[in-house]
């Protein structure tokens, strides 16, 4: 006999027995209790509920997940530098090479200058680009490495990037550290400080015959338009 059918007995008995000795009630209410039947049937339910339980917990799991790096993908940075004077050949160079990052998900970050940061500005508006740009507050040459290392604290992180469109060697004096001295060069003064904050770097060199630093440790020398990934 079911649960559902006890129950039904049980109400039939009380509305059309009234003179029913309350000892019946009792004894059918421990037959309702103990019944093998019905806690099979509640255990059963019991199960079920367990298994939705389980099957929505799983599927709130996979969501967070999916959801997590869809936001990691999103939230990564890319930062621009590079010769603020280009040729017709090598900013077209620079445009391909910009199209190509623009299928990577992330912001831009750029300076204010002309040449390449030009470009830049202009792609991404172009490709709908979120971009960040960063002006210099003046024309002392402390003011422009001050621009150009806010960027790259801005991107400071191994999932971000630097792209650098050279179109010399790197001076000399040069270095990764704090406030490296690019010595005029605005690009390798941005590399050197990218080097030192552990930011993965790549190359384009827009010329022949150029040569990393020995402290990026890559392969020299680098034929023009060749890019070099330092990560």
């Amino acid at each position: 006999m079911s649960l559902f059918l006890q129950y039904k007995l049980l109400k039939h008995v009380n509305n059309h027995s009234q003179n029913t000795s309350s000892s019946f009630y009792a004894f059918n209410t421990r037959v309702l209790a103990i019944s093998p039947l019905s806690r099979f049937e509640n255990m059963s339910i019991f199960f079920i509920h367990i298994r939705i339980f389980v099957v929505d917990i799983s599927f709130m799991v996979f969501l967070f997940y999916t959801m997590r790096s869809r936001t990691v993908r999103s939230y990564m940075e890319i930062a621009f530098t590079g010769t603020r004077s280009t040729n017709s050949e090598q900013a077209l160079i620079v445009k391909n090479k910009l199209q190509e990052i623009a299928q990577i998900d992330a912001t831009w970050h750029v300076g204010d200058a002309m040449g390449v940061d030009a470009l830049v500005r202009i792609e991404a508006r172009r490709l709908a680009k979120e971009l960040n740009i960063y002006v210099c507050q003046g024309k002392e040459r402390y003011e422009f490495a001050k621009r150009s290392k806010s960027m790259i604290d801005a991107i400071a992180g191994t999932y971000n990037k630097l792209y650098a469109f050279a179109n010399k060697s790197c001076p000399a004096g040069c270095k990764p550290c704090r406030n490296p001295n690019g010595q005029g060069s605005g690009t390798w003064l941005t590399v050197a400080y990218a080097y030192y904050l552990g930011v993965p770097v790549e190359l384009i060199f827009l010329e022949d015959g150029l040569v990393a630093p020995d402290w990026l440790d890559v392969p020299t020398p680098v034929s023009k338009y060749q890019q070099l990934s330092l990560w």
